[in-house]
């Protein structure tokens, strides 16, 4: 959990030297975490959008299969904005491990997959993140993400208005 909080902590500082936008995101999924059926689960996202083609971060996701089976997937992942304006389509490429939780027995997978999305910005900083997604060892996973965006240029302006 330090590490976590370092590396986010990393994300935000170098937010502000490189002007990008910070971004923090929570939300659900369904998704192929089990062998019979749909697992739910929830996670977050802590990130920076680099410029208007690229983002990069990392993300949290946890299921359960509401049987016997939790899973616990920690990724970096690479952003790239198909319209080129951050908000709009997107795909991203994420690369991590998965850790399975059953029968007091773990066992370790690499993961890596492939996302398709869509960013709607509300009110310049809120945003939400419809997206589905397809890879190893879950096959499959669709979603909805909430979040916040603190941006260098809504700073300036909030300076600007006092």
């Amino acid at each position: 959990m330090k590490r976590i909080f370092v590396l986010c902590l990393l994300l935000f500082v170098a937010s502000s030297l490189f002007a990008a936008d910070f971004i923090i995101s929570f939300g659900a999924e369904a998704n192929g975490n089990t062998p019979h059926g749909t697992a739910a689960g929830f996670g977050w996202l802590f990130g920076l959008d680099l410029n208007r083609y690229f983002g990069l971060g990392i993300k949290t996701n946890i299921s359960y299969d509401l049987d016997s089976l939790y899973n616990m997937e920690q990724s970096g992942l690479l952003r790239f904005y198909l319209p080129f304006n951050k908000q709009g389509l997107f795909l991203q490429a994420a690369a991590g491990s998965s850790i399975f939780f059953t029968d007091n027995k773990s066992n370790f997978y690499l993961l890596g997959c492939i996302t398709a999305g869509a960013r709607f910005t509300f009110k310049e900083n809120f945003y939400i993140e419809p997206y589905a997604r397809g890879g190893y060892p879950f096959t499959w996973g669709c979603g909805l993400n909430a979040g916040f965006k603190f941006s260098e240029n809504t700073s300036r302006r909030e300076e600007n208005d006092d």
